[in-house]
């Protein structure tokens, strides 16, 4: 059953916003899948030779600082050029799952539309001016709250404090 729908354009400036407070949290979930090789070559790398630590400790930090400067370029590139960025997204909102939408458009003839079910969100963040839906596949849902009238945003409020009051967090 469709409880609302939100119709709403997100900008580059959306996404820029997102990546700047999410950079830590990414940045941390990086560092958490590094760990182990990180500590397991540490470990050899003190049995065998303390040059060893240096390069598994080199190899860490280029773990982490390359891909955050390819992603960030690679964003920026996109955004820069995105036609899809321009078209207005429709967000339902059903009683087990999210659907996002975008409609033909004068500049794109195509269609696309995603289903999220509740069971795969990870977490949800709210930021001042955004809701954050984030996934276990890594998309993510950006819902900024000036696309929300006080109405549709306590029913957004109502599913969190619902359906993810434990996976809830403001920032």
């Amino acid at each position: 059953m469709k409880y609302f729908s939100l119709r709403m354009y997100l900008t580059k400036e959306d996404y820029e916003s997102y990546e700047k407070k999410m950079r830590k949290a990414v940045l941390f979930g990086r560092m958490k899948q590094l760990a182990l090789p990180f500590i397991i070559l540490t470990v050899v790398g003190a049995i065998y030779d303390i040059f060893n630590i240096l390069i598994s400790l080199f190899l860490f930090v280029v773990a982490l600082i390359i891909p955050e400067m390819l992603n960030r370029d690679f964003s920026n590139k996109s955004r820069s050029s995105s036609k899809l960025i321009k078209r207005p997204m429709i967000v339902d909102f059903y009683s087990d799952r999210f659907e996002v939408r975008t409609e033909p458009d004068e500049i794109m003839r195509g269609r696309s539309e995603r289903h999220y079910g509740f069971d795969t969100v990870r977490s949800v963040i709210e930021a001042s001016d955004y809701i954050y839906f984030i996934f276990k596949t890594n998309n993510i849902l950006i819902i900024p709250k000036r696309a929300l009238d006080e109405e549709k945003y306590g029913m957004i409020k109502n599913l969190i404090s619902n359906l993810f009051s434990g996976i809830y967090s403001a920032i």
